[in-house]
């Protein structure tokens, strides 16, 4: 095999691991940002904190 070949191969795969990491820790984000959202609205809904 081409040794250009072999490197560019590295180097898109490299790429595609980086962007699912990226991915992943986006979604990871934004699913603590919902809970975050649901807690909050869960309290805000309670009795208690009702004028």
């Amino acid at each position: 095999m081409n040794i250009a070949i072999l490197l560019m191969l590295r180097e898109n795969i490299s790429s595609l691991v980086l962007s699912i990491k990226r991915k992943m820790i986006i979604t990871k984000i934004s699913s603590i940002y919902m809970q975050e959202e649901t807690f909050h609205l869960f309290f805000m809904n309670l009795p208690i904190f009702k004028n």
